[in-house]
């Protein structure tokens, strides 16, 4: 499971942070299932004037932990969907754990996220249908960083590839393993090479004709026996970067999450997260800012190009 512990310390101790601390300063279409995560009256339609916006949720997360997302980026003049994940399906993962590949860390994204790529290209077909003379924007929070990589590299269309799709955001994203000079995290990749083969295929801002952006919190240091916010983010970072002592989101150290050949945003004091994913719906952290918080969205909004008419090629 990528990035087991890191996530097992999410899920049971970030609460407890929430609870202690003050709040932060101010491809196969399945169409007929999707539903869009915020549905607007008609009369508000109208204001959607600008390019949809697809989000790629992180591990565990399902559509409806970015509704405050999604009505931020309506507000903003952006139809906004978010790949329609259940949490059943993240359970689709786990039969990687017992083949041989998982076990040498050779895992491809074929076969693996084949749940997660089925998902994305029915949303994908249905923002499409709805907005045929529109580029997409895509979004993608965490683990969604890479996913959309290998998606936008070897399962979508070619064509929505050079002519569709417009950009390609990254929100907190492990996009890189640990150096390999950094002892046994060096030699250690979470997901069990699949972050090896994306980056390894599409490296960088690999696609000349979409504008790639990739944003990372900045704020929280690691520190061992440090307060547990501290703590999280040290066991967090050292298996990701090698060092505990990094800074990041609190989840995902900086030196990972930009992508080179990208514009880079460093946010201050943003977090990785707003929700903890549970099995039933997911924990709303009150007082988090984090990449969905409104005056967030702003800061990587802005770096969004505006959308060419499908048909012209590039961005810029």
């Amino acid at each position: 499971m990528y990035y087991g512990g890191m996530a097992i310390l999410f899920l049971f101790l970030l609460p407890l942070v929430s609870a202690f601390s003050p709040p932060l300063s101010t491809a196969r279409p399945r169409i007929s299932t999707i539903t869009k995560a915020v549905a607007l009256p008609a009369s508000d339609q109208s204001t959607l004037n600008k390019s949809p916006i697809v989000i790629f949720p992180a591990q565990f997360g399902v559509a409806k932990d970015y509704e405050e997302m999604i009505a931020e980026l309506n507000s903003r003049g952006h139809p906004a969907y978010a790949v329609d994940l259940s949490r059943f399906d993240w359970l689709k993962i786990t039969k990687s754990a017992i083949t041989q590949d998982y076990w040498r860390g050779t895992l491809k994204p074929s076969g693996t996220l084949d749940f997660y790529f089925d998902a994305a290209a029915a949303i994908i077909e249905r923002v499409k249908f709805e907005y045929p003379d529109r580029k997409i924007h895509l979004v993608a929070h965490s683990i969604g960083g890479w996913v959309a990589r290998a998606y936008c590299g070897e399962v979508a269309d070619p064509e929505d590839v050079n002519k569709r799709f417009i950009s390609l955001t990254t929100l907190g994203s492990p996009n890189y393993p640990p150096p390999a000079g950094e002892g046994i995290w060096g030699s250690i990749d979470q997901t069990r090479g699949l972050l090896e083969y994306v980056n390894l295929r599409f490296p960088g801002a690999f696609h000349k004709g979409m504008k790639y952006v990739s944003v990372g919190g900045v704020g929280t240091k690691g520190r061992f026996g440090g307060g547990l916010e501290e703590s999280i983010a040290y066991i967090s970072y050292l298996p990701l970067c090698g060092k505990g002592d990094a800074e990041g989101d609190g989840i995902i150290p900086e030196s990972v999450a930009f992508l080179e050949g990208s514009t880079h945003v460093r946010v201050m004091e943003a977090k990785h997260s707003g929700f903890i994913p549970t099995a039933g719906p997911s924990i709303k952290i009150p007082g988090y800012v984090w990449y969905g918080t409104p005056e967030i969205v702003d800061q990587w909004l802005v770096h969004l190009p505006e959308s060419k008419k499908v048909g012209l090629r590039g961005w810029n």
